[in-house]
């Protein structure tokens, strides 16, 4: 009896030091996955004028050159809330300006400018 009690003990003992080392492990990943979110967040953001341009700005950029996409496709759901493109923009035009060149065009637009 004292035996099986002893192999219980034990098996209870390595289970909660696996328990323990899997909460450590996914500390560790929590604290890296924090830490490179915060890198990102500090990349993708920069400052035009005093004003921070970041994540929120991209995303009224998207939303501005979609509209500008679908400008000549007739009822065509508008995504920009605040600014309106006056004419369209090509495909090709739309994923070059996002992926180079987005900061441009968020100062266009908010000049009420549309994006080339």
């Amino acid at each position: 009896m004292i035996h099986h009690i002893r192999i219980l003990v034990i098996g209870l003992a390595v289970g909660l030091s696996l328990i323990f080392e899997g909460l450590q492990t996914f500390s560790k990943y929590r604290a890296l996955a924090r830490t490179t979110t915060k890198r990102i967040r500090d990349i993708s953001t920069g400052e035009i004028n005093g004003q921070i341009v970041g994540a929120r700005q991209k995303d009224l950029v998207e939303s501005f050159i979609h509209d500008e996409i679908c400008f000549a496709i007739p009822d065509s759901r508008k995504n920009s809330k605040i600014y309106h493109p006056h004419s369209g923009l090509t495909l090709k035009r739309g994923q070059e300006i996002l992926a180079k060149d987005w900061v441009t065009c968020y100062l266009s637009m908010v000049r009420g400018e549309d994006c080339t």
